[in-house]
């Protein structure tokens, strides 16, 4: 365990325990103190990141002395086993438990009522084709099994998410809000969580309601400060408001938090990469382009300079 000592009380702490604020390490308290002290003022949130001891696994918290443990795409330290654990992640119970149910539904319907059966198929085949990427085909066929048997609660809700799922895709975040709200309702996960937040910053951005995306992102960036690619989502607001606005100011803190996110994905994240070359296209050219636009435009990507 490595241990760091505040620049404020000047107590030592474990570095898990601290935050840096501006480059000064501090204990929790003392960073509570100076961000209520400092009020409006500051500090940015660029300026503010929990520290990462990389010799304590974030997953079991098992504590490996001096040794630096590898990372995750995400930057995070992590023992083998819990490497192995965070790769091979098995799926959530509630969808093993809804397979298992259908199965003996479907069983059931072959003597029963066909609707049963057509349903389950079409469950199945809507799963593989979401496995494979075929978005579109994938929510119509379990819009279409949940039409068969109108009474499953659970059928119900997978088709909204994947019609949720469909309308993102599709650069329909405002029509994709209520289907993945529905489904987070009956079905809190962080994951389910993140494409809700997707949704609804897609949404504010297409209909440049610039200030609100900022104002969400920062809330999401502050609850996942160490995810590359919401510090990276900060930087494109930051872009947003640069370009709508004009004010240099939001141009710097853009590219703060786009060194940020490198910093944390360490180089390592090709998805990264491609999103900061759409920001930094903003920021050169002055327009706020949708992905359609930004593809039809630099179909080789953004290369700086003249195209």
């Amino acid at each position: 365990m490595i241990r760091v000592e505040c620049s404020a009380c000047h107590e030592s702490f474990p570095m898990n325990d601290t935050v840096k604020i501006e480059d000064r390490p501090l204990c929790r308290d003392c960073a509570t103190a100076e961000v209520e002290a400092r009020g409006s003022s500051g500090p940015k949130p660029s300026s503010v990141h929990k520290q990462v001891d990389p010799t304590i696994c974030f997953g079991c918290s098992g504590d490996f002395g001096g040794a630096t443990l590898p990372t995750l795409q995400s930057g995070l330290p992590v023992c083998e086993p819990c490497r192995e654990k965070f790769l091979h992640r098995p799926y959530p119970a509630w969808v093993k438990w809804s397979f298992a149910a259908l199965v003996m539904i479907a069983v059931a319907s072959l003597i029963a009522n066909w609707r049963f059966t057509a349903a389950y198929l079409e469950m199945r085949r809507a799963t593989h084709q979401m496995a494979a990427r075929r978005v579109e085909s994938a929510a119509a066929l379990m819009a279409s099994a949940s039409t068969r048997v109108p009474e499953s609660v659970m059928l119900k809700d997978a088709a909204d998410y994947y019609r949720g799922i469909w309308l993102v895709v599709a650069d329909k975040p405002a029509e994709a809000v209520p289907y993945l709200r529905s489904f987070w309702a009956n079905h809190p996960d962080p994951n389910v969580e993140e494409m809700v937040f997707q949704a609804e910053t897609g949404a504010a951005f297409n209909r440049h309601d610039y200030e609100g995306f900022l104002s969400m992102v920062q809330l999401h960036q502050a609850r996942h400060s160490e995810d590359p690619m919401a510090t990276a989502e900060l930087a494109s607001a930051y872009a947003c408001k640069y370009v709508f606005t004009g004010d240099q100011s939001f141009k710097t803190q853009s590219l703060q938090a786009l060194e940020q996110a490198k910093s944390l994905a360490g180089g390592n994240s090709e998805q990264l990469k491609e999103y900061e070359a759409r920001i930094r296209c903003r920021l050169e050219i002055r327009e706020i382009l949708s992905l359609t636009e930004y593809t039809k435009r630099f179909p080789h990507g953004w290369k700086g300079g003249a195209q």
